[in-house]
């Protein structure tokens, strides 16, 4: 079984994150449209270099908004659009490199739904 809980380190300081309940898992969808204006795809079908950039940066930031709000205030800044892309390659690794595998395992879990009702349900 994957572990419900994962921490991070960012800028020195550890975070735990636990896996991302229904309501957060949709949070989080809605923060990465708002955050595109409604053109992930179009990110992701565009191909460039700043395309692919926005997507990932995107990505970021929508997790981390939803699950770790305090995030900005230990950055000191009131959103982690705010901060300078220096600052935020640590986040962004942090992200990529650990909690998006993380998520990734928890995903699988989720890719064979059980297809069939029991019985006793259906009645």
């Amino acid at each position: 079984m994957n572990k419900r809980e994962l921490v991070v380190q960012i800028n020195g300081k550890n975070y735990t994150i636990k896996y991302p309940n229904v309501g957060q898992l949709i949070d989080i969808s809605i923060q990465e449209s708002t955050l595109s204006g409604g053109r992930m795809k179009d990110l992701i079908l565009q191909g460039t270099i700043e395309h692919q950039d926005a997507y990932v940066t995107i990505k970021t930031i929508a997790f981390f908004d939803v699950m770790l709000p305090n995030l900005t205030k230990d950055l000191k800044v009131e959103s982690l659009q705010q901060l300078d892309p220096v600052d935020f390659i640590e986040v962004n690794k942090a992200y990529w490199e650990h909690i998006e595998k993380w998520l990734d395992e928890w995903k699988k879990n989720f890719s064979n739904p059980i297809t069939e009702v029991p019985e006793e349900q259906m009645s």
